[in-house]
Order: structure tokens, then C-alpha cells, then sequence
């Protein structure tokens, strides 16, 4: 102890400055990483949306029940919602995507796909999508995916981020049914699962019966 004033202080050591710093340093490096990750990711965004756009249609048909479902949601008024029909499967290995290039949301739906759905179906899948939009990930969980991209040969890792990905579809899923119906919901989720036995099915079917039954 040194005495300062009347009373007495722990002296601190080298060493607990020396670990202050490196704290410091560690905390820096990851900061600079993850705001490196986050303009990489930004730019690639962009790159990624406007090349789907270049493939495939805007479709403005449902303008309406997209304004209509965004209603006291936490999406600004401003935000324009763009949907787009193309060969989107072949391209992300998926019937729907939701890009999100600040302040636009864009729907990219596959035209094989969206073209087998009678009308409910297609409401269905966009309510879907703008759940995607309401219904972000957190900021912890966020970084969490960062993480187990750069360590997915991970078992561990790879297993939290499907826990996440499931969340956040039955969250999806949920919305779309508010926005819909569970029915036709359910009628969705049968045509994106030719196999019955799925796991991730299962889950989402089962929240969706849930629903059905309020």
C-alpha cells in the first residue's frame, strides 16, 4: 500500500498495467475485425442484390398486402419492400431470400416456385420473408454466426448456428401466419418439405399447429 492523503491505496503493479493494455489491444483487434466484416459483408450484399435483380422480374402485384402486413411492425415506413421473381434456386439453393441493403428489404422468389403457389401460398411466402425483415437477428447472435463461419469445421459451432437458423424460421414462420393463416402457412411448409421426416419440419410444423389451434 502507499499512503495518499490520509488514507492508504493498493500500489498497482507493472504487471496489472500490462494487462490493462493487452485487454485494450485484444478489445481494439476485434473491434477493427468485426467493422471490417461488417463493410465486406455490406459490399458483397450490394453485389449479390443487384446481380439477382439482373436476372430475374420485379413483381409489383402485392404492394398492397406487403404495406398491409408491415403495419406496426418495427420496419420504417420508408423502407420500400421490392420482390423480385427469377431463377433464384438455382442461385441460392432456395425458393425465397430476403437481402436487406440499407433502407430496402428485396424478396427474391424462385419463378418455378412462385408460380406453383395458388394465391395464398404466394402471400404466404412473401409474409414469410418480411418476417425474415421484423425479425432480425440479435447482436450477440450476429457475431455468434461470424464466429462459427470462421470455425464451421466446428461440430459445435455448426450445431448453434442451426439452433439460430430454426429460431429465427419458426419466428418467420409465425408472422407469416399472423399475416395469412396457419393454413396456409402449414400448405407452405409442405411444398418446401418433400421429405416429412426433417427435424427442422417437425419443429416448424409443430409451432405451426400451435397456432392453428388458438
Amino acid at each position: 500500500l502507499e499512503s495518499k492523503g490520509s488514507g492508504m491505496v493498493p500500489k498497482r503493479s507493472p504487471l496489472f498495467a500490462v494487462t490493462v493494455i493487452t485487454l485494450c489491444l485484444v478489445g481494439l483487434v476485434v473491434s477493427l475485425f468485426f467493422l471490417a466484416y461488417r463493410y465486406e459483408k455490406r459490399q458483397t450484399t450490394s453485389s449479390i442484390i443487384s446481380s439477382a435483380i439482373s436476372l430475374g422480374t420485379e413483381n409489383g402485384t402485392h404492394a398492397d398486402f406487403v404495406n398491409k402486413a408491415l403495419k406496426e411492425t418495427s420496419i420504417a415506413p420508408t423502407a420500400k419492400v421490392r420482390i423480385f421473381i427469377g431463377p433464384y434456386r438455382q442461385i441460392f439453393g432456395s425458393d425465397g431470400r430476403l437481402e436487406f441493403d440499407h433502407p430496402d428489404y428485396y424478396i427474391f422468389l424462385d419463378h418455378y416456385f412462385y408460380h406453383s403457389l395458388n394465391q395464398d401460398g404466394k402471400e404466404s411466402v412473401i409474409a414469410h420473408e418480411l418476417g425474415h425483415a421484423v425479425y432480425k437477428l440479435g447482436i450477440i447472435e450476429e457475431e455468434w454466426q461470424l464466429i462459427e463461419y470462421k470455425l464451421r469445421r466446428y461440430r459445435f459451432f455448426s450445431a448453434w448456428r442451426d439452433q439460430i437458423d430454426i429460431k429465427y424460421q419458426i419466428k418467420a414462420d409465425t408472422f407469416a401466419a399472423e399475416k395469412t393463416s396457419p393454413e396456409s402457412t402449414i400448405s407452405l411448409l409442405n411444398k418446401l418439405y418433400p421429405d416429412k421426416d426433417n427435424a427442422d419440419y417437425k419443429m416448424r410444423l409443430d409451432n405451426l399447429e400451435k397456432l392453428q389451434k388458438q
